[in-house]
């Protein structure tokens, strides 16, 4: 029986597919926010996506990046300690404004409060 490294329970893997994750047609995303709010509380160690990601992902590009935008939720959930997304929005686009603004102390200041965030959980990535 395979285990997750350096632990003593078994290796937890999650399948799931036919998510078909779309901005337009929203009516699966809240059958993929259950799936999410699960996956948090079980943390298992490998989650693997066999198919039909999006609704319409070939014929409509905006549907594969908000899938993948969906799917990122789940990616973010494997980083211990992570930043909370929106925390690093906001980093992100204090930074943009400084530099839009020419205000060099500001951006200076935004850079390193970004970079102090990351460095924090650096090691765990």
């Amino acid at each position: 029986m395979a285990t997750a490294e350096g632990a003593d329970r078994p290796l937890r893997v999650v399948q799931v597919s036919d998510t078909h994750l779309s901005e337009t047609h929203a009516y699966f995303i809240d059958n993929y926010d259950v799936f999410v709010d699960e996956m948090q509380a079980l943390q298992p160690d490998l989650i693997v996506h066999t198919g039909d990601i999006s609704f319409n992902g070939p014929s409509r590009p905006v549907d594969l990046a908000f899938a993948k935008a969906q799917l990122d939720r789940l990616r973010f959930l494997s980083i211990p300690h992570a930043t909370p997304v929106d925390t690093l929005i906001h980093q992100h686009r204090a930074m943009v404004a400084a530099v839009r603004a020419r205000d060099v102390a500001g951006a200076e200041m935004a850079t390193r409060e970004h970079l102090c965030e990351v460095l924090k959980v650096a090691d765990s990535l």
